[in-house]
């Protein structure tokens, strides 16, 4: 099973109108702005999938090449 995109992290010192735009041209989906986590209050966070979704113990963080401000989280999906 390969892992899946849970989560886009854009670093705040990036407009969230901008990191939108990252987001679009990394071919994903600019979601609304959900509820705070404090752990990750520098970044903008665009939720792909629930994290319900997913087997808790797969989560992993993955920096993307390209900008080093901007993150992935992916994880195994549940069967």
């Amino acid at each position: 099973m390969s892992l899946v995109v849970q989560t886009i992290r854009v670093s705040k010192d990036i407009s969230r109108e901008k990191a939108s735009k990252i987001v679009k041209e990394l071919g994903y989906k600019p979601t609304k702005a959900g509820p705070n986590n404090p752990q990750y209050l520098n970044f903008h966070s665009f939720r792909q999938r629930n994290p319900d979704n997913f087997i808790k113990s797969t989560f992993r963080t993955k920096i993307i090449k390209k900008n080093p401000r901007v993150y992935m989280i992916l994880g195994k999906l549940k069967n």
